[in-house]
Formats: structure tokens, C-alpha cells, sequence
């Protein structure tokens, strides 16, 4: 589990529980964390310590991700797993080649291929005997359970989500296929398809398409952020309230404003209810 990042940081390395919180915390630049699947509460993590925080087996590097990556393994320039290329979303084939491969290996993965989660640690030799040896059985508390059938079905369902909304694309006027709002539609299926089994990308203009289409509010607390992709830092913490770098939280809404106006200043950019949805989607002739 997400929130459960820090103890499994802190039980693993036999580190204190405020040096586990501060090194898996948003804001932190040791630590990246990698949503499954666009589900905020089910993530791996990848955390390079500071020689302080190193712990008594003085970990070097900590990851914690799950096996089902392999099965989508296909080394290609910079991409390491099966991915949509823009062209294919904006041509007049759909499903396209890569989704229908896709679908494909999530239906079969189903029965033949469950995940396992996995945590790795990098310790001089010294300690290779040591460590992770004493971890309790309290330690699995922090994992999520899951069936081959809802693991790899809900990739599916998103998925073909995706898909049908490309398809309608390819069959819309040229003007609106061509318009901003279309253009900016495609990016985010792209971005969501090939984040739903590898690690989402967090480039600038990865972070300047989802600051289009994710959802904002004024103000986002802990318990409707829930938790971040690394993607959105930037981040600063005042009181229990994360604000984002970037965007005028502190700037009260006018009377009649727009709570769906689309510029930078209505907010945070944020994933509610536990999982990446879009602001809003309105399908034309």
C-alpha cells in the first residue's frame, strides 16, 4: 500500500520512523514512487538514502515493485515494455495494433502470469546475511492481495476505456479532431495507456498535459490527495495541506467564477477516490 510506504522503508533498512516518513515523503528528492495501474493506493517506490539515513546495514538503494512488468517486457530505444505510440493513436486503425497486443497479454496474464510484489535492497557484502532476516509477520499487513482476474481485468477495463475514446476520435470531423481539446485528449490516452504497466512518465510534458485534464481543487488535504505521484512534485507542506508548486492555491474564487475553468490558477491538480480519472471528457458529433 501507498500510505504504507514508510513502514515498509523503516522495518526493512531498521531505520527510525521519522527518517523512514521523511525519505518516502512526496517532496523528498531520494524518493520516486510508481503508481500501478493508475491506482494511488497501490504503489512501488525507489529510494536512494542519504548517508544518514542509510540505516545499520547502510542501504544504498531500497525498491519495492511487483513481478507483472516482465510479462510486457519489450526493450525499445528508451521504453522498456509495450507502449502506443502517438501515430497509432491519431490513425484511423482501432482498435490500435499495440492496445489490441495489449488486451491481449492482460487476458492471458490473467490465469497464466499472477504479480508477486518484491523488495530489494543494495547493502555492502558485509551485511548480505543480515538483512531482511528479521522482518515480522506484521510486515505483510503492508502488502494488498489481490485475484489474477481483478488485477489484470481492471487494466483491461481501463484500457478499453482508452481505446474506445481514441476510436471516436478517428471517426470525428477533421476540425475537431485537430483542436486543442482533441489533441490534448489523445496525449492523456497515450499517457494512460502505457502507464498502466510501466511506470508512468514524468517529464515536463507529461506534467503539462495532466495539469490539462487531471481534476484541481483549491486545496488539497492528505485524505483526498491521498498520495502523490512523483510526477506532481514540486510539492510544500504547510499544516497538514499539500500545495503544489505552480499553481495559486492561496487565490480565493471569485463569485461566479467557474469551478471548471481551465487555467493554471484553479488549483492543485489532484487523483480522487483512489485512482487517475480525467476533469471531464463531453463526446461530440
Amino acid at each position: 500500500m501507498t500510505k504504507a510506504h514508510h513502514k515498509v522503508v523503516r522495518d526493512a533498512m531498521r531505520i527510525p520512523s521519522r527518517a523512514a516518513i521523511q525519505i518516502t515523503s512526496v517532496g523528498s528528492s531520494k524518493y520516486q514512487r510508481d503508481l500501478s495501474s493508475h491506482l494511488t493506493e497501490v504503489s512501488g517506490f525507489r529510494i536512494e538514502p542519504g548517508v544518514r539515513t542509510q540505516g545499520p546495514y547502510e542501504v544504498k538503494y531500497i525498491q519495492a515493485y511487483t513481478t507483472d512488468k516482465s510479462v510486457l517486457y519489450n526493450r525499445d530505444g528508451n521504453h522498456h515494455a509495450k507502449f502506443l505510440t502517438t501515430k497509432e493513436a491519431m490513425g484511423r486503425d482501432h482498435p490500435a495494433p499495440s492496445i489490441v497486443g495489449m488486451h491481449n497479454i492482460y487476458k492471458g496474464a490473467s490465469n497464466n502470469n499472477p504479480s508477486h510484489a518484491r523488495l530489494e535492497l543494495r547493502v555492502p557484502l558485509k551485511f548480505g546475511e543480515e538483512v531482511l532476516l528479521g522482518v515480522s509477520n506484521d510486515f505483510l499487513g503492508n502488502l494488498l492481495h489481490f485475484s489474477g482476474d481483478v488485477w489484470w481485468g481492471f487494466r483491461v477495463v481501463r484500457l478499453m476505456g482508452a481505446s474506445h475514446l481514441l476510436a471516436r476520435q478517428a471517426i470525428g470531423r477533421l476540425d475537431k479532431r485537430i483542436s486543442y481539446e482533441s489533441i490534448t485528449l489523445t496525449a492523456a490516452c497515450v499517457l494512460l495507456v502505457n502507464g498502466l504497466h510501466a511506470r508512468p512518465e514524468d517529464g515536463p510534458a507529461a506534467r503539462q498535459v495532466l495539469e490539462c485534464v487531471l481534476p484541481r481543487d483549491k486545496v488539497v488535504d492528505d485524505n483526498e490527495l491521498a498520495i502523490h505521484p512523483r510526477m506532481f512534485a514540486g510539492v510544500q507542506r504547510h499544516e497538514g495541506v499539500e500545495i503544489f508548486e505552480g499553481f495559486d492555491s492561496e487565490e480565493e474564487e471569485e463569485e461566479g467564477d467557474d469551478d471548471d475553468d481551465d487555467g493554471p490558477a484553479d488549483g492543485t491538480p489532484f487523483a480522487r477516490l483512489g485512482c487517475v480519472f480525467f476533469r471531464r471528457i463531453k463526446l461530440t458529433d
